[in-house]
């Protein structure tokens, strides 16, 4: 199949116009994922590769702030206009503190004790000096997580089950909040063995990374 030649945008459908590709899954995940919310439509049921491979979206919905010269997009850019559903909220550093940091990640340290160890990626919110900061004031220890590193973390196979889950659904969710309450449905039907595997699997996935030199795995 032939990448899409017109926007995907619901009830846009433009074809006129420069088109751009959704940000690469496997190298901006979270912009990805705000591509795909905010867009809506019947791209909340397709694959992640599909998308990327097939659909695209116009310049008309992006604002000026994103554009460079010859229309080609800044690497931040995210489609924020001429929308047929809300918009879904970046999350910055002070979204990240408020809403991930203070409320669940302190109070299950502060359970863990003084051997607990934080870990986070290098995503622009997670990165940012004020984050960095505010663990320090709390006293939190980070792990600290080189650039291009290889990421282990099971959680992505999490993210994979949820996804899968919500896709078979049906109908096809058409609102965020009908998004949502399929997310927290779904996640709240994920097996505790399968979340059992996955955490027993850490010494396999080490032993993985060791053995391709920190290149890639089955993983």
């Amino acid at each position: 199949m032939a990448a899409a030649k017109k926007c995907c945008v619901p009830n846009c459908g433009l074809a006129n116009e420069i088109l751009h590709k959704f940000p690469n899954p496997n190298k901006d995940m979270d912009r990805f994922r705000t591509w795909i919310y905010n867009v809506g439509g019947d791209i909340l049921g397709k694959d992640n590769e599909y998308i990327y491979k097939y659909r695209r979206v116009c310049h008309l919905h992006f604002e000026s702030k994103y554009h460079t010269r010859n229309k080609i997009l800044s690497i931040d850019a995210v489609p924020t206009l001429r929308l047929s559903r809300p918009q879904l909220p970046t999350l910055n550093a002070e979204r990240y503190i408020r809403e991930c940091l203070e409320p669940h990640v302190i109070p299950y340290a502060d359970y863990v004790g003084p051997n607990f160890l934080f870990m986070h990626d290098n995503a622009r919110a997670h990165a940012a000096g004020i984050v960095r900061e505010y663990l320090q004031d709390v006293n939190i220890t980070v792990m600290d997580w080189p650039a291009r590193s290889p990421d282990m973390n099971p959680i992505d196979h999490m993210w994979d089950e949820l996804k899968r889950r919500v896709r078979a659904r049906q109908p096809v969710a058409q609102t965020m909040q009908e998004l949502k309450t399929a997310i927290e449905e779904e996640w709240e039907m994920i097996p505790q063995n399968f979340i059992e595997r996955l955490i027993n699997s850490m010494p396999n996935r080490m032993r993985a990374v060791v053995d391709a030199h920190g290149g890639n795995t089955r993983y």
